[in-house]
This record gives structure tokens, C-alpha cells and sequence, in this order.
């Protein structure tokens, strides 16, 4: 059992924070893939669960881009360079150039595909 939940991808932390602020309200696009691959016991079974498309980053990576960015389907110019773990509240943080109006609506539109656990 756990309180906290620390996401890592490529040896780097993207996002961090309780279990329900994590699982509930997740604010990093690598944290919504592994969340939607999660098979839904309410839903009909699908044919083939998502994945998140390309390459696993190695970890430990060197790069100055957004270790997440080759593999995001919301890059931008900022993701050039690695972004700073930023609060999204007192316990969550996430290291993300999207803003979180970006970020809510982004994920808004994902659940309306996929409805939340």
C-alpha cells in the first residue's frame, strides 16, 4: 500500500503525488497513457488495449528535451528543453510545458473517449 505515487520515464520523474491526486487527476501526458492501458472491468472488453506509440526512452537520458517528447502527441516548440517539476498543488507536482488549462482540457477530451475509473 501506498500514499504517494512517483511516475518516471527515461530515469526522470514527470510527475509525483498522492495516489488519488495521480490516479484521479493525472497531469502528464506519459501518466494518461499508462492509466488508459489499464484494462477497464466496466467496459466491454476491447480488442487490443492503447499504447503509447514509439520508442521507450533509455533511462538515464542526456538529451536537453523533455525526455517524454519524441513519443508526446502534444509537443511543442517548449519541449525542446526539459521542463522543471512544477506544483500543481501542495503534494502534486509534474514536470509538463503544457499549461494546466492545457492540461485539463487535453484530458477532458480523452475521458470523454474513455470514461475515468
Amino acid at each position: 500500500m501506498a500514499d504517494r505515487v512517483m511516475v518516471m520515464y527515461g530515469g526522470r520523474v514527470v510527475e509525483r503525488g498522492t495516489v488519488e491526486e495521480v490516479f484521479n487527476r493525472p497531469q502528464h501526458p506519459y501518466t494518461w497513457g499508462l492509466l488508459d492501458s489499464i484494462p477497464r472491468l466496466d467496459l466491454p472488453k476491447p480488442q487490443r488495449l492503447p499504447s503509447i506509440a514509439g520508442t521507450p526512452a533509455s533511462a538515464g537520458h542526456q538529451r536537453p528535451e523533455c525526455v517524454f517528447a519524441a513519443r508526446c502527441t502534444h509537443r511543442f516548440e517548449p519541449c525542446e528543453q526539459q521542463p522543471p517539476l512544477d506544483p500543481v498543488s501542495e503534494s502534486h507536482e509534474v514536470a509538463c510545458w503544457l499549461t494546466p488549462s492545457e492540461r485539463r482540457a487535453l484530458r477532458v477530451s480523452v475521458d470523454e473517449v474513455r470514461p475515468p475509473s
